[in-house]
């Protein structure tokens, strides 16, 4: 028969509804069939007897009266109130002839009575779509981030140099010499500043006139003119704190460089300015709370979501959706960090959202990670299990392993979804959620937050979900080869020591000139070998990360400028590789995290490095970056 934008129940039904985007796969039906919980918790029971009786129920209204709780309807009566000002679909056409969107005006082509039959006894039913939630805020979030990022193309740079203008030539600003009442408050730190300023400008204007009544025949002083008492009792009354004479001082000195410049004119831009990016950056503060706390009150689970993550197309529409909310949030170094936190815990979806939402298959591979790291530090056996290792760094044989075997079926079963996608429809949206994370990943590599297990682990999830067919293989001789190194740096750094020590003293045979040329080459020559760090783990055939490595040396050695010509450098490698170019490049990324992380971890335990020399060495990452 003809659809019908109605469901038509007995009067004495017990209903259990929810909303689901995605059409319900048979486990979910039987999941909800055999689980009462489940049931309760996540679906929505209507008793229509007692409605009949009642005609009172929760999150329910009759057909005719639903304009009363629906914001955008007002039948038969319009009210622009200002509701959907800043909605993401604009209420009324734009004057501007540049752009035409879309908009949708309040009330208009709304007919939610439709052609139900009996209105009288219809009943509209709310239902809660925590997906639709979640994508609202992040629509919310990025119009806020691009609120913010408007004014700060418009006002930035103009804030800085105004900043600049007023800590080098305004009255001191050192957090430790402000009152504690405008100390963490930018406006009122700028207000009281302004007002000490003009203290200060009182306080010299009197001493002038002072030293100007000494002379004899000139004007008499009057008490009016001695307005700096009362500023100064002002300030302290207001502030807390009085002037110090020290400040004056500082003050004073710095007369000439006000000279130059409009010093009440860039207070007055940052007063005038500053508040507005502060309430700006303050709503995307709170829209990022606003989302983390959602994405922790979604839970983990993807069947209480009514998504079955071992059916491939509803796998690929969650993980889609979540990767677009990733890329939204992920805009600073605070999302990044939390993003890290949700990886390591597993408290949100976005900790699993590589792994298939699934917890089981994450933890079976970061066992695996963990076996591989404890062989690969058996650098005494590393030459006798290389088979056995490098068969682990591959996927290719990962369904047929005893531990994924042992697996429940459902994880087995999102495993080999993941399989299918990343060969077909997934392809596309695997590669850019492992490139989503790759900011993520790299804190991982050096310092205190070194986890080389989780880097293996995302290495293992990585292969899968770009299905590449590019085999990783250990180098059984990496450990002699970082002793060679290691020995050339030393030898290098004590030719740079021993150089730079004849250049204080120079002599009529090895004058200065003659001595900083050959200091010049010798840390190119150092600088050349620090690019040339051994790896570990490398691609089989082609090696590619040493092919990377070759180039950014090639590159350094031209002399050209890093960060602007490398990323044409990088673009012209990749466009060789074809195809496999995203693949690769992912991968080439994790072996350079990973070959760091383990080279740091040697460097450091043999205690001979200092935090300085570490830099050095693990740079070349940020050639990675702008792959």
């Amino acid at each position: 028969s003809d659809a019908k934008p109605f469901l038509l129940y007995p009067r004495n039904n017990l209903l259990r509804i929810a909303f689901s985007a995605q059409q319900w796969t048979w486990r979910i039906c039987e999941h909800l069939r055999s689980n009462p919980a489940s049931r309760a918790s996540w679906m929505k029971m209507l008793d229509l007897k007692r409605y009949c009786m009642t005609m009172a129920e929760r999150d329910t209204l009759p057909l005719n009266r639903i304009a009363e709780a629906v914001a955008d309807i007002d039948k038969e009566h319009v009210v622009d109130d200002d509701r959907f000002a800043d909605s993401a679909v604009p209420t009324s056409e734009s004057s501007s002839e540049e752009t035409q969107p879309l908009f949708s005006p309040i009330g208009a082509d709304v007919f939610w009575q439709g052609s139900v039959e009996d209105q009288d006894s219809s009943l509209l039913i709310a239902l809660d779509d925590p997906l639709a939630i979640f994508n609202d805020l992040g629509m919310q979030l990025a119009a806020d981030q691009a609120a913010y990022r408007n004014w700060q193309a418009e006002h930035e740079h103009k804030l800085q140099i105004a900043q600049t203008v007023t800590t080098l030539c305004g009255a001191e600003s050192e957090p430790e010499k402000l009152p504690a009442s405008v100390r963490d408050n930018a406006a009122l730190t700028h207000q009281y500043l302004g007002e000490l300023e003009a203290y200060f400008e009182q306080c010299i204007l009197e001493e002038a006139q002072i030293s100007s009544s000494n002379v004899p025949g000139d004007f008499l002083l009057m008490p009016d003119m001695f307005k700096s008492l009362d500023m100064r009792k002002s300030i302290e009354m207001r502030y807390g704190s009085a002037p110090s004479d020290e400040a004056l001082q500082a003050w004073k000195d710095r007369h000439k460089w006000r000279r130059e410049v409009d010093l009440s004119g860039a207070r007055q831009y940052l007063q005038q300015h500053l508040p507005t990016g502060d309430t700006l950056l303050q709503q995307v503060r709170d829209t990022q709370s606003d989302f983390q706390q959602w994405a922790i009150h979604l839970g983990t689970e993807p069947l209480k979501l009514f998504v079955d993550t071992t059916h491939p197309e509803s796998l690929l529409y969650l993980q889609t959706l979540m990767l677009n909310l990733q890329i939204i949030y992920a805009q600073d170094n605070a999302a990044s960090a939390w993003l890290a936190e949700q990886e390591a815990n597993d408290s949100s979806l976005f900790g699993t959202l590589r792994y298939g939402f699934s917890p089981a298959l994450k933890h079976a591979l970061h066992q695996e990670a963990n076996a591989l790291l404890n062989g690969l530090g058996d650098i005494t056996n590393l030459a006798t299990r290389i088979g056995e290792l490098n068969g682990t760094l591959n996927h290719q044989g990962f369904a047929d392993k005893p531990w994924m075997k042992a697996l429940k079926q459902p994880v087995q079963d999102t495993f080999k979804a993941l399989g299918q996608l990343a060969s077909n429809a997934g392809k596309a949206t695997f590669e850019s959620i492992l490139l989503a994370w790759v900011p993520i990943d790299s804190r991982l590599a050096v310092g205190k937050q070194q986890n080389i297990v989780a880097l293996i682990r995302t290495l293992l999830i990585g292969q899968i979900l770009l299905d590449s067919k590019a085999r990783i293989a250990i180098d059984h001789n990496m450990l002699a080869k970082l002793k060679n190194w290691i020995s050339e740096w030393r030898v290098l750094n004590k030719q740079i020591s021993d150089t730079r020590r004849s250049w204080l003293y120079p002599t009529a045979y090895n004058p200065r000139k003659s001595i900083a040329s050959h200091l010049r080459a010798l840390e190119q020559k150092l600088r050349l070998h620090e690019l040339s760090m051994p790896a570990l783990l490398d691609f089989q055939n082609n090696q590619y990360a040493k092919q990377l490595q070759d180039e950014i040396r090639l590159h350094f050695q031209s002399g050209k400028a890093i960060t602007k010509e490398w990323l044409s450098t990088a673009r012209r490698w990749l466009d060789g590789l074809g195809g496999i170019a995203g693949s690769i490049t992912w991968g080439v990324i994790m072996l350079n995290f990973i070959n760091t992380a383990f080279t740091y971890r040697d460097l450091t335990r043999d205690g001979d490095f200092s935090a300085k020399d570490i830099g050095k060495v693990t740079y070349g990452l940020g050639y990675s970056f702008n792959l």
